[in-house]
């Protein structure tokens, strides 16, 4: 078993995903001894990379935002990061236009990413309601500008300036964005095409926080959806780079047994040899319910912590099926990622919530990265929103679902099922297996469970922080990473009353 090189470091970082190795190379960068710690044998979380006999797949992650030297909020925050840690040439970011497709029955709608072309493309399928997704889409982009701008700690100032600095987010903070399309859109086919990524923020409009769905889009179409090339593998990488190049230690295929708590106060952590770490500060940026459940002797949280714990909801979770094939996927396709959308978001969240698949997001990286399969061969990743840890529910139907998934991926890729030429650790016989991630955003993204509704970064145990997305400010990559940024500023003890950017770490 692996151990640690010293025995006292001032931060333990519990998770390598994308938001534990943001904040522990952050806090590197700052001068503070740093150790993160990851079970896997692979830094990323969801953005590791599936390699195998040639192919290379993206285990959940598909596109990123932020990625962007400079757009119209700015330099991108992940950008912002890694030039930051001076990383930023490790990473090969493509911008993605068109952005996505959508797949509506025997209708395909291609979604450009440039702002203008990607309004047109709605006004082409309904001008009548042209000027109504125009003005959503500036509601977005002041969302996200006052996102940006938020201080990272809200003392009574901030919440009294509010209302003045960050108008909208301060009336729309519990609103749905149904309520918001509601307003602004008519016509059926618009609203559907629009809010076909309902998937990537796991709730469907009449649930899903207007905010969250806002931000994601105004980046998306304003600053750019970007790949990595080679996959988001080398994301994390960059990061764990990040980490090590300014003094940290990165262990991998290692587990955290227990966070040490005496007296209400964090000691460090014992690892699964048996080493024991002191450190002034634990991180944990993984599942938080399992921080408090088997990390932490129970006397030692508050009773009424574990009752917050309780009541939150966590998010969605994923289903996907990782295939290599022959399909001459190029003539077929116009975009990377198409969305299957046979119903509204409604239905289809419904049929998910039921156990059937109401969507199904199809992925093929190698259109833009043709190096992740062998000469003539594609990879593709077909995935589905499915109900919370549904692997543990008797009713689940895993061949069901794959059958599900695989005849609504047919939709954009026809043949698909009879034209598979591998599956990673499927063998000779090829059979699809479904691979399941969950719950992909932490806790769900209702309004009241978004932005300053979640768990925030320090916890009642003195030395205990979150980070990820199951606290503050959302899920998704550029969450986490928004995140990382709050919980090391807060931390430092540093700029708490300023934005995310500049980064002033």
């Amino acid at each position: 078993m692996k151990e640690a090189a010293r025995d006292r470091y001032d931060v333990v970082v519990i998770g390598g995903g994308i938001g534990g190795l943001t904040c522990a190379a952050l806090l590197a960068r700052a001068g503070r001894a740093v150790l993160l710690v990851e079970d896997h044998e692979r830094p990323g979380g969801f953005a590791r990379n599936l390699t195998e006999a040639g192919y290379d797949f993206d285990l959940g992650l598909h596109v990123v935002m932020s990625l962007g030297r400079e757009g119209p909020f700015g330099q991108g925050l992940l950008h912002a990061v890694l030039e930051h840690l001076g990383v930023e040439g490790q990473l090969e970011p493509v911008a993605l236009d068109p952005f996505y497709a959508v797949q509506l029955d025997d209708e395909r709608v291609v979604l450009p990413g440039a702002r203008e072309a990607h309004l047109d493309a709605f006004a082409k399928l309904s001008p009548s309601d042209a000027p109504g997704i125009a003005e959503l889409f500036s509601i977005y982009d002041q969302s996200y500008r006052e996102i940006l701008a938020v201080p990272i700690s809200l003392g009574l100032r901030d919440l009294l300036g509010m209302p003045i600095k960050t108008p909208l987010l301060f009336a729309k903070r519990k609103a749905t964005l149904a309520r918001l399309l509601d307003a602004h859109i008519r016509d059926p086919r618009v609203r559907r095409v629009h809010t076909a990524l309902w998937p990537y923020i796991g709730l469907p409009p009449s649930r899903m926080g207007f905010i969250p769905f806002g931000a994601m889009m105004a980046s998306y179409v304003g600053e750019g959806a970007y790949y990595c090339g080679a996959g988001f593998q080398a994301l994390a990488d960059a990061l764990a780079n990040g980490v090590t190049r300014h003094g940290g230690e990165v262990i991998l295929g290692t587990k955290v047994a227990k966070i040490g708590v005496r007296d209400r106060s964090v000691t460090g952590v014992m690892l699964e040899s048996g080493q024991q770490v002191e450190a002034s500060f634990v991180i944990s940026a993984g599942d938080a319910r399992e921080t408090f459940k088997q990390l932490i002797d129970a006397e030692a949280v508050p009773k009424r912590y574990r009752r917050r714990l309780e009541r939150q909801t966590p998010s969605m979770s994923a289903c996907l099926l990782h295939l290599g094939t022959d399909l001459d996927v190029a003539s077929m396709l116009a975009a990377q990622i198409t969305m299957v959308t046979p119903y509204s978001s409604e239905q289809s969240y419904a049929r998910s919530v039921q156990g059937s698949v109401g969507a199904v997001s199809v992925t093929v990286p190698t259109l833009t990265d043709p190096a992740r399969a062998p000469e003539g061969e594609h990879t593709v990743v077909v995935s589905a929103a499915v109900p919370i840890e549904c692997g543990e529910r008797p009713a689940w139907d895993a061949r069901k679902v794959t059958g599900e998934m695989l005849a609504m991926a047919e939709k954009a890729l026809p043949g698909l099922s009879s034209r598979i030429t591998f599956v990673p650790g499927g063998g000779p016989a090829k059979e699809p297996r479904l691979r399941y991630l969950g719950p992909i955003y932490g806790w769900a993204l209702p309004p009241n469970q978004a932005a300053a509704y979640r768990l925030p970064h320090e916890t009642p145990i003195h030395g205990l922080w979150l980070c990820g997305h199951w606290t503050q400010p959302a899920g998704g990559i550029w969450g986490v990473v928004a995140s990382a940024i709050q919980t090391a500023r807060l931390l430092l003890d540093c700029n708490k009353h300023a934005g995310l950017l500049p980064l002033a770490l």
